[in-house]
């Protein structure tokens, strides 16, 4: 099946010729999310300034690893995020110290007004399995989608 990458848009896209870049924004999916629905064996922590640049610069601490959603531009021109909820599935906790990144409030300012990115305050617990669900408006339509994914059965 040609329309099945798992992310939106981004590596593959890199150093794409424009010309090229509309084909393979066709074949991408419409939205895509990280870690995938049903992923296993997923990072239990994004350690603190191990990238750049630094997506949480302000923090000082590790944080889970991102939990994510790119709305492809191909097929959207406005996309609004009405909740980014994060949970454990096993009791239908909600996790609430989080951290939301969009367009708005990106330190490094890379996030395009379709991308969101959701870090729970703490790494997340060994070998368990997390609920997402999202609530959004992408042009014009009220969307949302649930999904799960399970971490790793040891730290990273």
């Amino acid at each position: 099946m040609v329309n099945n990458f798992t992310f939106k848009a981004n590596a593959h896209l890199m150093g794409v010729k424009d010309r090229f870049r509309s084909f393979l924004q066709a074949i991408s999916t419409k939205i895509a999310y990280y870690p995938y629905p049903n992923q296993r064996e997923v990072q239990t922590t994004y350690p603190a300034h191990s990238e750049d640049p630094d997506p949480l610069p302000n923090v000082h601490h590790d944080v889970s690893n991102p939990v994510s959603v790119s709305f492809n531009d191909y097929y959207y021109q406005d996309v609004s995020m009405l909740s980014f909820k994060l949970f454990y599935d096993a009791n239908d906790t909600e996790i609430t110290d989080t951290i939301l990144l969009d367009k708005a409030n990106d330190p490094n300012r890379r996030f395009s007004k379709f991308d969101f990115a959701l870090y729970a305050n703490k790494p997340f617990d060994v070998n368990t399995t997390y609920r997402v669900e999202i609530r959004y408006i992408a042009d014009g339509v009220e969307g949302s989608k649930v999904w799960k994914f399970t971490t790793a059965s040891t730290p990273n």
